[in-house]
């Protein structure tokens, strides 16, 4: 099942991030699983070097770094999420959460609600998220003990800096954290054959996130 991929947006933006899909009503398909939605985003802190040259370590160019034919590239993420309604009184979703902070790529920090298009409103019986994991790290300089570049400078303690590559973690502006979420929903009528749209919405201070479901006849 491929993602339906709808809305670009910036990272940290005020406004709702919103991914919309049209699908039939879950419980008239043989599987009761929704179409999944992927809403892009981009993250303006995380801008990865795609290969770039150093300069001749030769003594002509000591103290000098070569930014000639410098490459960048800005990479997409993707906030995701399917859900199955094995009956009338259950709806489990499955959402995938990327985010630079750890804490906002687990559903348990979010307020979560579903709502349908009558306006009934149900809160989760489960919340339980995978841990968090490194998606994307771009190269980190950093002094450690593998050497990846010598930089000789004058002013450096003993005529030179060394740097390494190193990778990056929460709240680094070179990584990306990812984890996924189970939300279960209990109760009942839940969705019904007559429901025309579900709404899955997370709500944090930081950050907040729609999907839509429009059920077509």
């Amino acid at each position: 099942m491929k993602p339906i991929l709808l809305l670009a947006v910036l990272a940290g933006c005020s406004t709702t991030l919103r991914g919309r899909a049209e699908d039939q009503n879950p419980l008239s398909k043989p599987d009761h699983i929704s179409e999944g939605i992927a809403i892009p985003v981009k993250d303006a802190q995380i801008i990865a070097n795609a290969g770039e040259p150093v300069g001749d370590p030769g003594s002509e160019n000591r103290g000098k770094y070569s930014a000639s034919g410098a490459s960048y590239m800005h990479p997409t993420f993707h906030q995701t999420a399917y859900f199955q309604a094995p009956n009338q009184n259950q709806v489990v979703f499955i959402v995938e959460l990327q985010n630079r902070w750890r804490e906002l790529t687990h559903a348990e920090n979010y307020e979560v609600t579903l709502v349908d298009d009558q306006g009934h409103k149900f809160l989760p019986a489960e919340v339980r998220s995978t841990n968090s994991h490194v998606i994307f790290a771009g190269m980190i300089l950093a002094r450690t003990d593998v050497v990846h570049m010598v930089v000789w400078s004058s002013s450096a303690p003993g005529g030179a800096y060394v740097f390494t590559h190193n990778e990056g973690d929460q709240g680094d502006s070179g990584a990306m954290m990812g984890a996924r979420s189970l939300i279960e929903f209990r109760g009942d009528n839940i969705v019904t054959p007559s429901t025309k749209r579900l709404v899955l919405r997370l709500d944090n201070r930081n950050r907040k996130l729609e999907f839509v479901w429009d059920f077509k006849k």
